[in-house]
């Protein structure tokens, strides 16, 4: 994972600075992709699934901080809302029972964020976005703790 290092944006100076950060930043990925001690020639198949957290009206529940503590699990990561979460799941050789073994460590995982989230009265959904959603379900009140969601 990255570090959580952000700044607002708000005059043209921080612009300025936010846009020579990012030039550097390709600029950066330009020479990893360039090395030559890059791997190179090998197929790999990784997988990150979105979770939301919902109670038994299928609306959202805020509580995955608290899971995220529960389970100190690093596969699990936070997403904007405290309503959902990712799970990142382990990239493996494209090969064999990849599919399969991918497929078994998302149960897992899966498992350990049901069994968490029961402890809050709520459960998880996989998908992109819930349809339950509504307006008032994203005011900042709901974003997840860190600097990262706030300047977002």
């Amino acid at each position: 994972m990255g570090e959580a290092r952000v700044h607002g944006i708000e005059d043209e100076e921080s612009l300025r600075r936010f846009t020579a950060a990012l030039l550097d930043d390709l600029q950066a990925l330009e020479r990893v992709l360039d090395d030559p001690r890059l791997e190179r020639g090998v197929r790999r198949l990784g997988a990150e699934q979105e979770l939301f957290l919902v109670g038994a009206d299928a609306r959202p529940r805020g509580v995955a901080p608290a899971i995220l503590a529960r389970a100190s699990d690093p596969r699990l990561t936070p997403e904007i809302a405290r309503f959902n979460l990712e799970a990142n799941l382990t990239p493996r050789l494209l090969e064999g029972a990849c599919l399969s073994a991918l497929h078994d460590e998302l149960r897992e995982v899966l498992a350990l964020v049901r069994a968490e989230a029961a402890r809050e009265d709520a459960f998880p959904v996989l998908t992109g976005i819930l349809p339950t959603l509504e307006p008032h379900d994203l005011e900042p009140r709901a974003f997840s703790p860190g600097a990262r969601y706030v300047a977002l």
